[in-house]
């Protein structure tokens, strides 16, 4: 339970927000405690769950609980718009972020979402120059739509297929998130270690935040917690619901807070303010300069690239 709880959370949202959440902001410090409050209140939400699914142990997560306490019209609503609203747009999304980082090995990631006739370039202030292929232009609007596209497809195709398919896709994807992660956290404290702390001396120089752009970025914050509700759709297949939902949700919770905290500081250290607005695929350009060209090129988009693909089968 506790590695469903992890596996669910962590895909693609660590890998899309930060740059929202930043823009919002105007500052890595208000943007580092963004993420700190998304997880309290992600934490906050999940032990309201924990309640309700010890209270009433049903499958369906939300829509029992809205069952029960409401009745059927209210959870049929809830049932339909997850179906042909919110989940669909979710997996679009995260499509659209699998066709970004697959495509960076042959398409430079600065404003990428602009037309591909764009040429003037802005290398993100911390990458090496040196790693830099002027030859690379954005990847084309056309082209990352058509491979999130096809994704969906593929996605669409293993779950009708098989079931023990798609849990082995689960599976696999889980693992190499897990070490995508890894690999961004250590590569953060590898070029902090090496006394490369001037993007976050100044923690919270260009804050520019009002009510409603707070707002938007504990918006794209707690998109990258969405999951935690998973554990609770299988209730009535978990023998002791009163021990096995707190102890997933306070351990596994504990660990993807722990994870994004990391995440967000090797980001800040890592990438300048505007080298993260300026990409995205922000995890890719955020290891150029430990990794230099084969790992930013190569190795970390195959992991986001997967990492991204199971996040959109876990919720096809």
């Amino acid at each position: 339970a506790i590695g469903l709880t992890v596996g669910s959370i962590i895909g693609s949202g660590i890998f899309i927000t930060p740059n929202q959440v930043l823009e919002e902001t105007g500052s890595v410090g208000v943007s580092f405690f963004v993420w700190i409050g998304c997880g309290i209140l992600a934490v906050g939400g999940a032990l309201c769950f924990v309640e309700l699914g010890t209270s009433i142990p049903n499958a369906g997560a939300a829509y029992a609980y809205i069952m029960r306490a409401f009745g059927g019209l209210p959870a049929f609503l809830f049932v339909w718009t997850s179906a042909f609203v919110t989940r669909p747009a979710s997996r679009a999304i995260i499509s659209l972020a699998f066709a970004e980082y697959i495509t960076r090995p042959f398409y430079d990631s600065v404003n990428s979402t602009n037309s591909s006739q764009n040429a003037s370039l802005e290398l993100p202030s911390s990458a090496p120059i040196d790693d830099f292929d002027p030859e690379l232009m954005p990847a084309p609007t056309w082209l990352i739509k058509l491979i999130a596209a096809i994704c969906v497809c593929i996605l669409c195709a293993v779950n009708t297929y098989s079931v023990k398919l798609m849990a082995r896709v689960q599976d696999i994807s889980m693992v190499v998130k897990l070490l995508a992660i890894v690999l961004l956290i250590i590569t953060g404290l590898v070029y902090i270690g090496q006394g490369n702390d001037h993007n976050i001396k100044n923690f919270f120089e260009g804050t520019n935040v009002t009510a409603a752009r707070l707002g938007s970025a504990f918006y794209g914050g707690l998109w990258a917690y969405d999951g935690w509700d998973t554990v609770f759709f299988g209730a009535e297949e978990v023998d002791n619901v009163a021990r096995i939902f707190p102890r997933a949700i306070g351990l596994g919770m504990s660990i993807v807070i722990v994870a994004y905290i990391l995440a967000n500081i090797a980001y800040m250290s890592l990438l300048s303010a505007d080298g993260i607005l300026n990409t995205s695929v922000i995890a890719v350009d955020a290891v150029r300069p430990v990794l230099k060209s084969a790992g930013a090129l190569y190795i970390m988009p195959l992991l986001v690239a997967v990492s991204t693909f199971g996040a959109a089968n876990g919720g096809t």
